[in-house]
């Protein structure tokens, strides 16, 4: 069984295999030879002979810890490579990566050794390639989203200025409209007024005064 195609650990493990899996913390060389043993694809000989207290289950279980974090470690160190800070040495964003992934783990990266053991080697390249692929490919399709989700948004606010600048000129129009209704009134009543008055003085104007009453 190689360590790529083994299965997970089942969730309901009897005491002395979980106990197994867990047992004395792994040194730095044997999680070297973890290493060695998923670069050439199965639990090598050179492993079984260097310890016979560890379990192909606890094998397992410490090379997934071991990929998790150096999967994170590397996420970290991609990003920091993708900022393309001048002045930056391989040493500066390496000890960048590690504050990033300390930061985010609440811990520092435990397995650099190991890092160094894969990070130039082709099978480690390759599952990083197609994970990074991944990684850019769902960042791509959140920036679209979040693209197409601001520009939804600026629409719906330039639709609401659109109506409330409607709103304003129909409500300025019908002020307007009131304005002109209200001179109309006056000009109107002022007609009126001069026309009343033209018609009180052409009546005084006829009157004949011959028979008036002297005073």
């Amino acid at each position: 069984m190689t360590i790529d195609d083994s299965p997970p650990l089942p969730p309901n493990e009897p005491n002395g295999v979980r106990k197994s899996v867990r047992g004395a913390n792994f040194t730095p060389e044997e999680d070297k030879l973890l290493v060695s043993a998923w670069l050439n694809c199965s639990l090598d000989a050179q492993y079984k002979e260097t310890t016979n207290e560890r379990t192909i289950k606890s094998l397992i279980h410490q090379w997934s810890v071991i990929q998790k974090a150096t999967n994170k470690f590397c996420a970290k160190l991609a990003q920091v490579e993708g900022l393309n800070q001048s002045g930056m040495t391989e040493q500066d964003k390496f000890e960048k990566a590690k504050i990033m992934y300390q930061s985010l783990e609440k811990c520092s990266f435990q397995f650099e050794y190991c890092w160094h053991l894969l990070k130039d080697q082709p099978k480690w390249i390759w599952r990083a390639t197609k994970d990074e692929k991944e990684f850019y490919r769902l960042k791509a399709e959140k920036i679209e989203y979040d693209k197409e989700k601001k520009e939804k948004k600026l629409r719906l606010e330039d639709e609401r200025l659109r109506l409330e600048a409607e709103k304003m000129r129909i409500e300025a129009e019908k002020e307007q409209s009131k304005i002109r209704q209200e001179d109309e009134r006056l000009r109107l009543e002022a007609e009126k007024v001069e026309l009343s008055k033209k018609e009180s003085d052409q009546r005084i104007m006829m009157m004949d005064v011959s028979v008036m009453p002297e005073m």
